[in-house]
Parts: C-alpha cells; sequence; structure tokens
C-alpha cells in the first residue's frame, strides 16, 4: 500500500506537466505554436503516454511483485487479512494501565471500547466503498481503453502506424479516449488510494498540500 502510494504521486506528478498543454489555453498558444510546436507534441506524447501506463501499472497489473489497486482490493476478501487488518485499524491501546482510580480507569477502557467498535464499523465501510468503486472503474470504457494502449506498447510496441508516407504515433483518440478521461480516471484513482492508505495502514496523505506543491510547481516550469 506504502508503495502504491509512490506509485500514485509519481502519476500525479506526471500529470501536473501534462494539464495545462490539454487544458490550459495559454500555454498551448505560446508553447505549442511557432518554432516550438514541434516539441510540445513530442513532449505532449511521451509524458500522456508515460501517464497512461502509470494508470495500468497502479490499477489492474495482476503480477505478483506490483502493488496494484486490483490486487489490493482482491486481498481484502481474504477472511484471516481481512480481520487482522480490521483489528490493526481499530485497536489503539490508549488506555493506560494504571495512575487513575479503579473506576476512572474502567470508564476510560469501556470508552476506549466503544471507539474500537465505531473504527470497526468504520473499517467495514470503507472496504465497501472502496470494493464498490473499484467494480466500477474496472469495468470503465476509459481504464479499457488505458489497458488496450499499455498492452500494444508492452507486448507488441503497436503504438507506431505508418500512413504510407513514414510512422506515426497512434493515435490514443481513436480509441474513444477524450483528455477528461484520463484526467477523470486519475481522480478515481485517488480516491481509491486514499482508501487503501487507510485500511491497510490507518494512515492519510495530504493531496490538498500535494495539488498546491504540483500546480507551483508546473506553472514555474510553464512560465
Amino acid at each position: 500500500a506504502e508503495q502504491l502510494l509512490d506509485l500514485f504521486i509519481g502519476l500525479r506528478e506526471k500529470y501536473a506537466l501534462l494539464d495545462p498543454m490539454v487544458f490550459d489555453d495559454a500555454t498551448i498558444q505560446s508553447r505549442g505554436a511557432g518554432q516550438r510546436a514541434h516539441g510540445f507534441s513530442i513532449l505532449l506524447h511521451l509524458v500522456s503516454m508515460s501517464c497512461v501506463l502509470d494508470i495500468a501499472k497502479i490499477a489492474i497489473d495482476k503480477d505478483k511483485r506490483t502493488p496494484t489497486i486490483r490486487r489490493l482490493v482482491e486481498a481484502l476478501k481474504e477472511p484471516k487479512l481481512h480481520q487482522d487488518l480490521r483489528e490493526s485499524f481499530a485497536v489503539r491501546n490508549v488506555t493506560p494501565a494504571s495512575g487513575y482510580p479503579s473506576d476512572v480507569l474502567e470508564a476510560m477502557a469501556a470508552a476506549e471500547r466503544r471507539d474500537e467498535d465505531a473504527r470497526r464499523r468504520e473499517f467495514e465501510r470503507g472496504v465497501i466503498d472502496v470494493t464498490t468503486l473499484w467494480e466500477a472503474l474496472e469495468c470503465s470504457a476509459a481504464l479499457k481503453s488505458f489497458k488496450t494502449i499499455r498492452d500494444k506498447h508492452v507486448a507488441h510496441a503497436e503504438l507506431l502506424h505508418h500512413d504510407g508516407n513514414e510512422y506515426k504515433p497512434f493515435d490514443v483518440t481513436s480509441l474513444g479516449l477524450k483528455w477528461d478521461d484520463l484526467r477523470d480516471t486519475i481522480a478515481k484513482l485517488e480516491r481509491l488510494v486514499v482508501l487503501l492508505t487507510g485500511l491497510y495502514r490507518g494512515a492519510s496523505f495530504d493531496f490538498d498540500m500535494l495539488d498546491d506543491q504540483l500546480a507551483r510547481a508546473s506553472a514555474a516550469f510553464w512560465s
């Protein structure tokens, strides 16, 4: 789960540079025209393809060495792991063993047990949420198209085609994809990564702070 978070942060860093190339008119007009147009096109293709490959690696790879969302969600169905994670999520052991009157210690222990029960319910709701979100994303047309691109790129190097005169990059839009699909899929992956980080590690990550850092880095680069 920690490695999954690191991979996703890397994807977000790449996408922070890509987003203005697609959605910011000022960047497109100043960097994507004239003598810079060819280099802009090369960079757009390289970064967008890297994002697509990262999405496939993060979401759907089945290799046991790869910490994918698919594998982490499926692992939650294993009863022993599910129970261990739930107890780790719920039990904090914060009640002191001594140092207070016995009635105070008992009241504190009772409160802690209630908190643990609440956190167990929270864990189970999280499992339902992450499973539901993953099932919806897994069958989405966008993720299936990203998988197609990944398979062609990795297995067959088919992302170049000959137009009669020269080899050109495969047109990703021929799969029915829009740039919005890339942005929306990354947003959905973020929600899944947040949930899995909480369920597996009992931890959180400040994506708002990351958004601010990446926005400033991207703006500084393109300006």
